[in-house]
């Protein structure tokens, strides 16, 4: 993938994602200690808009960065299908309905029209060869988006959640900035009766194994 090699336009073109339903699939934390929660250190992944350099905590008012899935499915696949054929889940993992209320101009990067017009590379959210090469292109591009006036999040593909043709098929948004106004809607543990069925499902079709625990390293 190419890093931007010239100036970010003064505008992009932008849809408005409040009233849109996002999950978040989290396991609580010091720095995480709500579905809501922005990441103030950085840059860790993809598309993460933290200046370059070490991953350190910033200033409590530098950039911040969430991500949320258009489906409990996708989700799972970003939370857990990352190149291991056991993943550990437990009863702190939970997944989080999100809806932002207050307007929130979103790129969007899945749209074909947009990513030519912007100029930025066909396969900015869904490229696994940062597995091997790391996040840093796409986070410059990050910047690059974060950077245009009007912008406060974007809409992608996902690299984890393939349709089983190897089509495009899961959707990501990442935002940059917090909304004025948000809200969750619902929260269930992962291991709960209502939807631990659906994460199972999602596990196997990725050919992924679990096993669930009461506790896990990050608890």
């Amino acid at each position: 993938m190419r890093p931007p090699s010239s100036a970010a336009p003064a505008t992009a073109p932008t849809f408005d994602t409040s009233g849109t339903v996002l999950f978040r699939v989290w396991h609580p934390s010091p720095h995480t200690a709500t579905s809501r929660t922005m990441r103030r250190y950085g840059p860790l992944y993809r598309l993460d808009h933290h200046p370059p350099g070490p991953t350190t905590t910033h200033a409590p008012d530098g950039p911040t960065v969430w991500y949320g899935s258009a489906s409990l499915e996708t989700g799972v696949h970003e939370t857990f299908v990352r190149g291991a054929d056991t993943v550990t889940i437990c009863a702190a993992h939970r997944v989080s309905a999100v809806v932002i209320d207050s307007p929130c101009p979103t790129v969007p990067l899945d749209a074909a029209a947009t990513r030519q017009r912007v100029g930025v590379p066909d396969d900015i959210g869904d490229d696994l060869g940062v597995d091997v090469d790391g996040y840093a292109t796409t986070q410059a591009w990050a910047r690059w988006l974060a950077g245009i006036t009007g912008v406060d999040a974007a809409r992608y593909w996902s690299a984890r959640h393939r349709a089983r043709t190897d089509r495009r098929h899961g959707i990501n948004t990442v935002l940059w900035r917090e909304p004025g106004e948000w809200r969750e809607v619902a929260r269930h543990r992962l291991t709960d009766d209502a939807v631990w069925a659906y994460v199972a499902v999602a596990l196997d079709r990725a050919g992924v194994a679990w096993e669930r625990m009461p506790r896990c390293g990050r608890c």
